[in-house]
């Protein structure tokens, strides 16, 4: 009988144990499960707010994307707009250039033929009427003014040239 009260009283002490314990692990189940709760709902303010700034963002992007879409278009309209404007000024100053050139090209020949015509002519002319000695030098000196002017004729439409 004794040894049947020894063995009641070690299971009640072991219950007891139990009992104790699970009354700390129970206190320390709601200490953590407080803190979790505020732990928790920490997270879920932050996640929120992640939500809100994450909306918030993909409207700012599709806002900007649409935006920049625009900008873009106009400028690459203006672009192509100054571009082929100023393709075609380009076009129509070198043709003018070009045309200068043609010009300055057949004048040129013309100028040296009209000398070379003109110094043949009256070299025949002096060389056959010596009575015309007097006439002959005035032309010969107009030949040689025209040949000055013509030179310098010559330099200002190359200096000309050069500057178109």
């Amino acid at each position: 009988m004794f040894s049947a009260l020894r063995a009641r009283v070690t299971l009640f002490s072991i219950v007891r144990a139990r009992v104790t314990l699970f009354s700390v692990l129970r206190a320390r189940h709601s200490v953590l499960c407080s803190t979790r709760a505020s732990l928790c709902s920490l997270f879920y303010a932050r996640v929120t707010l992640f939500s809100v700034l994450r909306a918030r963002h993909s409207v700012l992007c599709s806002t900007r994307a649409s935006l920049y879409s625009l900008f873009y278009a106009r400028v690459s309209a203006r672009h192509s707009v100054l571009c082929s404007t100023r393709a075609s000024l380009c076009s129509l100053f070198y043709a003018r250039v070009t045309l200068f050139s043609v010009l300055r090209a057949r004048h040129s020949v013309l100028s040296s033929t009209c000398a070379s015509l003109c110094s043949a002519r009256l070299s025949v002319l002096c060389s056959t009427r010596a009575r015309h000695s007097v006439l002959c030098s005035t032309l010969r000196a107009r030949v040689t003014l025209f040949s000055v002017l013509r030179a310098r004729h010559s330099v200002l439409c190359s200096t000309r040239a050069s500057l178109c």
